[in-house]
């Protein structure tokens, strides 16, 4: 059995595939007040990041900074062509549609 333990570097992944997923997706909803909260979300994770590590240091290859790019602009537009193919908009929860289906 492996025994696996929750660190912050986890944590800080999970929040930024979260906020970035969702930035892409409240971008192509216009709705702008959520992408500034989601980004501020961003920024704040950042910051506290670096405040548990210490001094921010870029001691990585292209390779992975290339990665990374392609990590975050991937899920971006994940959330950007979801936002464009769910047809339930906000003010439409909770109500109900009877859909009439003509008969041939």
């Amino acid at each position: 059995m492996n025994n696996y333990i929750l660190t912050y570097e986890d944590l800080y992944f999970a929040i930024l595939t979260f906020c970035l997923f969702f930035q892409g997706f409240y971008f192509g909803r216009r709705q702008m007040w959520r992408v500034l909260i989601i980004s501020l979300v961003l920024l704040v994770s950042s910051a506290i990041s670096i405040a548990l590590h210490g001094i921010y240091t870029l001691d990585i290859t292209i390779i992975e900074i290339i990665m990374g790019i392609m990590y975050a602009l991937l899920l971006w537009w994940i959330g950007y062509t979801m936002s464009h193919i769910i047809v339930i908009k906000e003010a439409d929860i909770g109500k109900v549609e009877r859909i009439h289906i003509n008969d041939k």
